[in-house]
């Protein structure tokens, strides 16, 4: 995911972070860190998140509850 520059040097494509470019970026979190796709999925390419089950969203920021999402105003029957 990039050029080597120089001795021990890597030139990062765009999406790409590391000593090695070994780590994609989503919404400008690097995916080795534990906050990457809201804490509920993994970032394997930059700008992609893989939700965990029972989230959705492009940072996968909404939980599906009784298959309505967290954000609706009818989750939970409106009370909650």
């Amino acid at each position: 995911h990039g050029d080597c520059v120089g001795p021990n040097n890597c030139s990062c494509e765009a999406g790409h972070v590391g000593h090695i470019c070994e780590h994609s970026v989503c919404d400008g979190i690097n995916s080795n860190m534990n906050t990457v796709c809201s804490g509920h999925g993994s970032c394997g390419s930059p700008n992609n998140c893989t939700c965990n089950i029972g989230y959705t969203g492009h940072i996968c920021e909404h939980a599906i509850c009784n298959g309505t999402l967290s954000n609706e105003t009818n989750v939970c029957s409106g009370h909650g």
